[in-house]
């Protein structure tokens, strides 16, 4: 695994590897291919239906005498009262206006109501409405307290059976107060998003959101609109004012009554990014909502509850879930907060970046045949010290026959039981020697001035450069000709977004070239192939015949800088999958796509599209392949015996793009549709 991405930490020690992957969604979309065909028929047949069902609806048709008086049933139910106010007004509509009208009305008070209704309202003459004015006396009101009843008149003979005779209602005041400072101003918090960061795999931002506490329930918490206004990109988010919907206020409600045991109950967005409303909550509150206890989820799951320390709300990394209304039918999707940056500062509280990631290389050889992984490791602004360690997961302590004893573990990293070594600054190069193939954990000690803030596992897979070429036997299979040089695309993926060039492992200068090849299969992972278009090594790549991806990871045999040039393919070189950017290295009917990446660990020396078509005249690629290799045998064993040299040859100007700057700036709908969610909680 090579790549310019950052593995994201993982929640446990034998947990999945976490990637930022970009995976292609499929899109189930209904065929219209016969909708012109049958568009007339359909047309004539309505036409049909409303012609012949005309007479029946006539004879069903009711007639309407008296005023036709109803309730509009997308009235509220819920009514909020005004400060200081002592009554509200319930409005009653009419279909005749003639005359005025006075309607006797009941009223059936719910266990604990404090409103009165009046016995009876009048209509204006030529009015539509009235309003049934319900009073109360202030000193009955309960913060928090929501009670109410039911108005009716009689249907018979006053409404209509097209309306409801009948109003259902709760009032009260919400105990839900804006948090105000010394002048009465409102206070707001400031809040790091990794719920939408989580998913869409764009940089966390931080923005301002208004904070209200619950005044009946201490150590409630609730954010007003925290993906409406406040998040759009004029205030740092990423939402557009199309985003959101505007016509009611939406929240994020915290429950950090006990500040060791945090959790987020609610948070319906009110943003919809073209699959319906977005909805996030936390395993806790799944949990508790599926039955079990606080005290069970304390004793069983402690881990995936935050904290509110010094004023801050956090909550640990893939303890929050995702859903979107219109999607799977709303069901709860994937895990979010995947790098564990959510945080909520309240009055008070300064949020700290605390982390650790890394950048990996590459597996690269001494001359000397020492293995080595070069990673580049970067500390956040707020860790002031911090120390590393690469350990076989083989040597990790355990908790019984396969669980990993973390406490153990992490205690043996702060006592020196095993070995650490210290990062120097915010950003550091780092040569890690490793002598077996497997499964590494990367583990980082976080300090801040000098008090330990933090410890961070990653799973690392290495494997060394014997297991790497020895294990597979190959058999040729056919015949073919590979092509070096056919488009370059070094400008996409170039931090400075410049053309290099070509590179070729043939050691020649004009492009493209095509070199005749044998194509060989792997004996014992039939997925595994062979091709030797390059003069030092091979050409070993990897393909699923299933997903048609194609993978490579390879040493060209070219030394530069007394390390050997790599081949990756794009996608595993930036550990993402390019597929809408067309740069998805794959099989197209017998021609093999392979859009690689030369690089060593200081430098990308090219970027460049490869292909290799397997051809049915085995004869001609064999006569042109003796020839080939006849006429090069002599600058073959000469650049063999110079240990390879590397050749720059001419650069192709290009009009591209910065692919990372390119995904930055595609809007969260967009991105949506190259996300694939994975309903892990259904499985």
């Amino acid at each position: 695994m090579a790549g310019t991405t950052l593995t994201r930490r993982v929640s446990t020690l034998y947990g999945r590897v976490q990637t930022n992957k970009f995976h292609a969604i499929v899109l189930m979309t209904t065929t219209m291919k016969k909708l012109n065909i049958f568009c007339s028929l359909a047309l004539v047949g309505l036409l049909a239906t409303s012609l012949t069902s005309c007479k029946e609806e006539a004879e069903d048709m009711v007639t309407l005498n008296g005023p036709q008086v109803y309730f509009n049933n997308a009235e509220k139910a819920t009514i909020n009262l005004v400060e200081d106010a002592t009554s509200f007004d319930i409005t009653l509509h009419r279909s005749k206006t003639d005359g005025a009208l006075t309607v006797p009305i009941t009223f059936t008070p719910d266990e604990g109501n404090i409103y009165t209704v009046p016995s009876e309202v009048t209509f204006e003459n030529g009015a539509d409405k009235a309003l049934i004015t319900v009073t109360y006396d202030q000193a009955d009101v309960v913060l928090g307290n929501y009670v109410g009843g039911t108005i009716a008149f009689d249907r018979d003979a006053l409404g209509t059976p097209y309306g409801e005779n009948s109003y259902t209602f709760v009032a009260g005041v919400s105990p839900w107060v804006d948090v105000l400072d010394e002048n009465e101003k409102p206070v707001f918090a400031s809040y790091r998003e990794d719920l939408v960061t989580g998913i869409f795999n764009v940089e966390n931002v931080v923005y301002r959101v208004p904070l209200q506490v619950d005044a009946t329930d201490p150590g409630m918490y609730r954010l007003v609109n925290p993906y409406g206004e406040w998040y759009e990109s004029k205030y740092g988010g990423y939402n557009t004012p199309n985003d959101y919907d505007k016509s009611e206020d939406y929240y994020m409600v915290i429950n950090a009554k006990d500040p060791d045991y945090v959790w987020v109950t609610e948070c319906n967005t009110g943003t919809d990014y073209g699959y319906g409303n977005m909805m996030f909550t936390s395993l806790v509150q799944l949990w508790l909502d599926n039955g079990n206890t606080l005290d069970y989820i304390k004793e069983n799951a402690p881990g995936a509850f935050g904290t509110l320390k010094n004023n801050v709300i956090t909550m640990p990394t893939e303890s929050m879930v995702w859903a979107m209304a219109g999607y799977n039918n709303g069901k709860w999707m994937d895990y979010t907060n995947k790098n564990g940056k959510f945080a909520i500062a309240l009055p008070g509280g300064v949020l700290k970046e605390y982390g650790a990631s890394f950048e990996y290389k590459g597996r690269f050889n001494t001359p000397d045949n020492d293995d080595y992984a070069r990673f580049v490791f970067t500390l956040e602004k707020d860790v002031t010290n911090a120390a590393y360690a690469l350990v076989n997961r083989d040597d990790l302590p355990l908790d019984g026959e396969q669980s990993v004893d973390v406490d153990l573990y992490e205690q043996q990293l702060q006592d020196g039981t095993i070995e650490t070594h210290k990062i120097a600054g915010e950003e550091t190069e780092e040569d890690v020697y490793f002598y077996y193939s497997g499964v590494y954990i990367l583990s980082f000690l976080l300090y801040d001035n000098g008090e330990l803030v933090g410890i961070e596992h990653y799973r690392v897979n290495l494997t060394n450069s014997a297991d790497a070429t020895i294990k597979e036997r190959y058999e040729d299979v056919g015949y073919g000709f590979y092509t070096i040089g056919v488009e370059d695309f070094s400008e996409i993926i170039d931090e400075g977004g410049k053309s290099l060039g070509f590179f070729n492992p043939t050691g020649e200068g004009e492009y493209p070239q095509e070199v005749p090849v044998t194509f060989s299969r792997g004996i014992n992972d039939p997925t595994n192939f062979k091709i030797e278009p390059w003069w030092h090594e091979p050409l070993y790549f990897n393909y699923d015949e299933e997903t048609g991806k194609v993978t490579v990871d390879t040493s060209t045999g070219w030394r530069a800088d007394d390390v050997y040039i790599q081949a990756t393919d794009v996608e595993t070189y930036m550990d993402m999958d390019l597929t809408d950017f067309g740069l998805h290295s794959c099989k197209d009917g017998d021609v093999f796509k392979f859009y690689l990446v030369y690089h060593t660990p200081d430098r990308l020396w090219a970027a460049q599209l490869e292909t290799f078509e397997l051809m049915e005249d085995e004869g001609d690629v064999k006569a042109q392949m003796n020839s080939y290799r006849a006429a090069h045998s002599f600058a073959q064993r000469l650049a063999k015996a110079q240990g390879g040299k590397v050749h720059k040859i001419r650069k192709i100007k290009k009009n591209g793009r910065n692919l990372r700057t390119d995904i930055m700036k595609r809007s969260m709908s967009e991105l949506l549709k190259v996300i694939v969610p994975w309903s892990r909680l259904d499985r």
